[in-house]
């Protein structure tokens, strides 16, 4: 980060004018893990509740299948 610091002056092409942001944040990519993880979360939020109303709790209690 120093070098390009150091240099970044040296290779400007028009001093007068700021540059641009050197770092753009990408806001869709962070969007679609956070909808892709809360369905994953919720699809297997249903799966585990729906194998647990099927499971007989007696017979879970005796230790059987």
């Amino acid at each position: 980060m120093a070098a390009v610091l150091a240099v970044y002056q040296l290779i400007d092409l028009n001093p007068r004018y700021p540059p641009g942001a050197q770092l753009v944040l990408p806001l869709a990519l962070p969007a679609v893990t956070a909808v892709l993880l809360l369905g994953v979360a919720l699809l297997g939020s249903l799966t585990a509740q729906r194998t647990a109303d099927a499971a007989e709790p007696a017979a879970l209690l005796r230790g059987g299948q």
